[in-house]
Order: structure tokens, then sequence, then C-alpha cells
């Protein structure tokens, strides 16, 4: 692994083949499925309740993405570009991206990076939220604003403390965290202590093989 740098989010460079590297949500959809469960379950229940499921879909994407937008500027992040929301859906979701930031803040969690997209040779990924803990210790945060959390997300935070550790952290215990916060609910932040996080990084090692070894049959490099 080399090259580890900081990038705009979700502008990935391209990888030895001249392909774009691939992100850690996209390896982990398409060898593990990823929230097809989820998402089935979710179009059931719209359905059953007569509500138009594309739409109802597209407006709860919009209003997290929102939210994500406003925790970044809260927590010293780029300001909301206003030009990409309507001013119904900043309205929505202000108040759920505030008592985020109060409750980091409350924590005493120092941010040392947010919304930011790291890549190695392999793959890439985007950081919702690392942060320093009281201890000194580095916690690897992803913010979610959906009803439920996928037991998944442990790989993808183990990715993503694979990449942080690619910075040059060495050393310094790392942990992660999963800042839950639906719409309408109580928040709750869900600790994911170091060895799961690594037992999560062990997965998606391999799914990451798996995913280079398809790439390689389809461009018939192997099994030829």
């Amino acid at each position: 692994m080399a090259n580890l740098r900081k990038i705009k989010r979700r502008e990935y460079s391209l990888g030895a083949n001249g392909k774009k590297l691939p992100s850690v949500t996209e390896i982990m959809g398409r060898h593990l499925g990823w929230k097809t469960q989820g998402l089935c379950g979710y179009y059931y229940a719209r359905g059953k309740a007569g509500e138009p499921m594309q739409q109802h879909r597209d407006a709860a994407g919009a209003r997290g993405s929102c939210t994500h937008a406003i925790v970044a500027a809260g927590l010293g992040g780029d300001p909301v570009d206003q030009s990409e929301w309507r001013t119904s859906q900043i309205d929505e979701a202000t108040p759920n991206a505030q008592r985020v930031v109060d409750d980091i803040k409350r924590r005493g969690w120092e941010v040392l990076y947010i919304e930011e997209a790291l890549e190695c040779s392999r793959f890439a990924g985007t950081v919702d939220l690392c942060v320093r803990d009281a201890d000194g210790s580095v916690r690897i945060c992803d913010l979610k604003t959906s009803r439920g959390i996928y037991a998944e997300t442990v790989i993808q935070l183990g990715a993503y403390a694979w990449l942080h550790r690619l910075r040059g952290d060495h050393g310094i215990p790392v942990s992660g965290a999963v800042i839950h916060a639906p719409f309408g609910e109580p928040l709750r932040v869900v600790d994911v202590p170091a060895p799961a996080l690594f037992a999560g990084e062990q997965a998606f090692r391999h799914l990451l093989d798996l995913h280079e070894i398809e790439h390689a049959v389809a461009l018939g490099e192997v099994l030829s």
C-alpha cells in the first residue's frame, strides 16, 4: 500500500490499471449484498403503507446527506453549500444535525478530520468523522440517519481504520463508533471496540481480495 493522501470527497484517483479505484461501500455492496435485506424490508413497509417508494427513498437519502453536511460544517468542516439543498431540507435536517454536533462536543472529542476521502493503491473511502478521545486514543466514526444499523458497518469501519492507519498514526489505539441519529428517534452512540474493528478490517481484506480476483477474471488475467 502506498500513496495515501487527502483528496476531495468521492473524487478518487485512478489505479494502476487506469480505472477508478473501488470504494469501500462499492466492494461491500458487490460481495455482501450490503443493505439488500434492509432495502427489501424498507420497500415492503413503504408499499404496505401505500407510499410512493422511490420518492420516499430519495427524500430520506437527501435529508440524510444534508444532515451529514450540516454536521461537518458544525464541527469545523466546509460550510453547507446552500445551492445544493432546498430550504425545507436544511430546515428539516438542522435539528437532527445539531444534536449530533452537541453530543460530540459534550463528549470532549477532538475532531481530527471530517468528511475526508482517503485512498491507497487498491481502494478508497470517505470517513465521516475521526476524533481523538480524552485518553488520546482515536475513534473512527460513521454517522447513520437510517432507522437501523447494519451489522456489516463494523466491516466498513474496519476498512476506514485500515486507511487511517496508512496515514502514519502508528502505535495509537484505534476504535470505532457508530453515531446513530435517526429522525424522530433518540440519538445513541454505539461503541466498536478495537478487537471488533480489527475483525472488521480482516473481513474487508478478504472482500478486497475477492473483488480483485473477480476483476482479474473479467479481464482474462486468470483462469484463461
